[in-house]
């Protein structure tokens, strides 16, 4: 089935929209930066193609997007100097994911800018050597899905199409072996997917297009079963915390802005699905994911406020919440 960047697959009402400011109100319109609750990260457009290593010290980003196509390229996290590319231009490169010990990058490669056609897997180190594809099919027709998991010898990721029909898959790094089926059972329904640190629960989101409005789900299960425990619904974009006992999503917060557009926030919630969320201080409009907690309890997120399709990246501070 056809289906947007990944970066693109799931944005709040008002990301649509160039209404929306930074903060709670025209008359404060940097209220969540004064209280120090959110800072800048990237201030460059479209950078929302993103991630973040284990040990939050670096930050790879690429993407394809409307203002173009960035490669694939690094940087220190807190660092706010210019990337280093690490691909020839002529990879086009989305979904970057970095082994636990940061020293490579798994990515989306493919073949031409638009999203439909083939795509495989692929690997680059953070220095820029090394470059190869996991995956050599030329099947027309497929094209990589989600990339679930990533640890020190392989990835688990889907391969989309209609004859595999959104099934889970791994493939070793050294790219040694051809992909097999991974054991992680396929959602019952096209599904936005990421595993836990230790890779033995899935967190989940699709979109219910029968409900009136549309709503989106957000769950939680073992990597063994197709059922899960419902922890948000209305939200999106969710993430695991490091150590994998919570979830960060992005939902709708009820309220408005002056001029009636909807505000959303960021909400944190035991992965178990127990007790209430809590609502992350800070940045109040036209939040998107993907979200990324980082181990010092910041969150990255983007931000769409200040004109349709500025995604720049931010991070909240979420030390001490819920």
């Amino acid at each position: 089935m056809p289906r947007l960047p990944h970066s693109w697959l799931l944005l709040p009402a008002c990301a649509l929209l160039s209404a929306c400011t930074i903060g709670f109100g025209e008359d404060e319109e940097d209220d969540g930066f004064a209280q120090g609750k959110a800072e800048v990260l990237v201030d460059e457009e479209y950078s929302n193609d993103y991630a973040v290593d284990a040990a939050g010290s670096q930050i790879a980003r690429a993407g394809i997007h409307p203002g173009g196509v960035r490669p694939l390229s690094i940087r220190d996290l807190d660092d706010d100097g210019d990337f280093e590319v690490l691909t020839d231009t002529s990879v086009l490169a989305s979904q970057p994911r970095f082994t636990p010990d940061g020293s490579q990058i798994v990515f989306e490669d493919h073949d031409s800018i638009d999203f439909d056609t083939h795509s495989r897997l692929a690997v680059v180190g953070v220095d820029g050597s090394g470059y190869r594809r996991l995956d050599l099919s030329t099947a027309e027709n497929e094209e990589v899905g989600d990339i679930v998991y990533v640890d020190d010898t392989s990835v688990i990721y889907e391969r989309s199409s209609i004859d595999l029909d959104y099934r889970y898959w791994t493939i070793p790094l050294d790219g040694s072996a051809p992909p097999q089926e991974a054991a992680v059972v396929p959602r019952d329904r096209p599904a936005s997917a990421t595993l836990d640190p230790s890779g033995t629960q899935i967190l989940w989101e699709y979109f219910d297009s029968e409900a009136s409005p549309g709503v989106t789900h957000v769950f939680v299960g073992p990597v063994d079963s197709a059922e899960g425990v419902e922890i948000a619904e209305h939200g999106y974009s969710a993430t695991w915390s490091p150590d994998g006992s919570r979830i960060a999503y992005l939902a709708d917060t009820g309220e408005t802005e002056d001029d009636g557009l909807p505000l959303s926030a960021v909400y944190l919630v035991a992965a178990d699905g127990s007790g209430e969320p809590a609502r992350v201080p800070g940045l109040d409009c036209c939040l998107e994911g993907p979200l990324t907690w980082l181990p010092d309890d910041r969150i990255v997120v983007s931000n769409a406020s200040y004109v349709v399709g500025d995604h720049r990246l931010y991070t909240l501070d979420a030390s001490g919440v819920g």
